[in-house]
């Protein structure tokens, strides 16, 4: 008799061959079963048997078998994933992590397989969408079974770090305002043509630092796909070495000559000028200027001793004082500690790092 039925791994058919022709004798019976010729998916052939009880071990009869046919359809079982997050990249491309069949009979062997899983877009977000398609059964047992090609699930796209470019830039004259030239970070690395965060620079364009080592910060603010970041740079911002009111900038002023030639008789008040400007040539007399004044080298032949002593003053000054006429340092250095035939080499130190060095020798 024919049958049919879903994939169960078995051969066993829920029905039983039929007596189409002749009975049993009185007080004999008969035992009818069937089973499939194999336990796969498809139109198979079904197997019947008969055992007679009629003391003669059946052979009382003569049983003419005809031929029976059955379906067994595929099992239907759920096929599901997981997929990986992942970083910003500018793709909806995803990456399947897990896959798990559920319903498949034991000692069964399939596997859920293949597939290409995408976000539903490419921005950063939590709990996102993924959706795979083209997914399907592989193994020995998988033509038993029907699953589903398509499968849900979510995952999530985290935020990239925006990387900034940025160079320490040159030095720059005390008086220059900061601009393009030195505010000129970039930011690298931007994925899928998404625009990166919006620059602030802190100081800002326009403002005017003072002197020494400064540092610079820029931040780029976070976006849907972006992090935010932060970069510092340092810069030097140095006196002018230019032209400051006639004179040369950074530099000793007569009566000592700059070219270190200058003599002086000992006991004599030899007065130490010097001006700084700005990139606009103004003369800057703010205090903290300098920062040390020592002599620095003693100069008697060929030998020449490394010192750090303090100078003399003539005057009641004992640093250099600002002269508002004049526009320019001066401290007056009394001569009578040192001895002649020697040259004394001194050292101004100014408050952007730098220093002006001069000397002067005293014959006997």
């Amino acid at each position: 008799m024919s049958d049919s039925k879903t994939y169960d791994a078995t051969t066993t058919s829920s029905k039983s061959p039929s007596i189409t022709a002749g009975s049993l004798a009185t007080g004999d019976n008969a035992t009818y079963s069937q089973v499939f010729d194999s336990k796969k998916v498809g139109i198979r052939s079904l197997l019947p048997s008969i055992i007679i009880a009629d003391g003669n071990s059946g052979h009382n009869y003569a049983v003419v078998f005809h031929n029976a046919s059955g379906t067994i359809s595929p099992l239907t079982i759920a096929g599901s994933i997981t997929v990986s997050d992942k970083t910003y990249d500018g793709t909806i491309t995803a990456s399947i992590a897990t896959r798990t069949l559920s319903g498949i009979l034991p000692n069964d062997v399939a596997s859920y397989t293949g597939g290409t899983a995408t976000f539903s877009d490419s921005n950063a977000g939590v709990g996102k969408t993924v959706t795979a398609a083209g997914l399907y059964l592989s193994g020995v047992d998988a033509g038993n079974y029907t699953v589903n090609s398509t499968a849900t699930t979510t995952a999530t796209i985290a935020k990239a770090n925006q990387q900034i470019s940025w160079s320490a830039p040159a030095p720059i004259v005390f008086g220059t305002s900061l601009g393009n030239t030195q505010l000129n970070a970039t930011v690298t690395g931007v994925q899928g043509g998404t625009a990166p965060g919006a620059l602030t620079y802190t100081p800002a364009a326009g403002t005017i630092l003072g002197v020494g080592t400064r540092q610079l910060r820029v931040d780029a603010a976070s976006t849907i796909n972006y992090n935010a970041a932060t970069a510092t740079v340092s810069i030097k911002v140095n006196y002018s070495t230019g032209v400051c009111l006639g004179d040369l900038g950074h530099a000793i002023l007569q009566p000592i000559n700059a070219d270190g030639s200058s003599t002086f008789k000992q006991g004599s008040t030899v007065p130490a000028k010097f001006r700084v400007c700005d990139s606009t040539g103004h003369s800057i007399g703010t205090a903290g200027v300098v920062t040390s004044f020592n002599l620095v080298q003693i100069i008697g032949g060929t030998v020449t001793t490394t010192v750090e002593e303090a100078v003399t003053s003539t005057t009641p000054d004992t640093n250099f004082r600002w002269d508002p006429a004049a526009q320019q340092w001066i401290f007056n250095v009394s001569t009578k500690p040192l001895s002649t035939q020697k040259t004394y080499v001194y050292s101004i130190g100014l408050n952007d790092g730098s220093t002006i060095l001069f000397q002067y020798g005293l014959p006997k």
